[in-house]
């Protein structure tokens, strides 16, 4: 195996490896985004759970915003 195969084979790797981390990524902020959800049922009275939730989502919302705009924008 020359040391060019090598490269590659290990550029393949840290792709694989990323992806991986990245769907795991999304699994386990999918699972937090819901959990949140669920505490805020058990914390607040019925009336409120939906301005808190909207609120929550506001944020998450907010957060995705500022977050692809330094991220990806910024990189281009």
């Amino acid at each position: 195996m020359t040391e060019n195969d090598q490269n590659k084979l290990e550029g393949y790797f840290k792709t694989g490896l990323f992806a991986i981390m990245m769907f795991l990524t999304l699994i386990a902020t999918f699972h937090f985004y819901f959990a949140v959800q669920d505490v805020i049922g058990i914390w607040f009275e019925y009336e409120y759970e939906s301005i808190f939730g909207a609120a929550f989502s506001f944020t998450v919302i907010v957060v995705c915003i500022y977050l692809i705009r330094s991220f990806i924008v910024s990189r281009n």
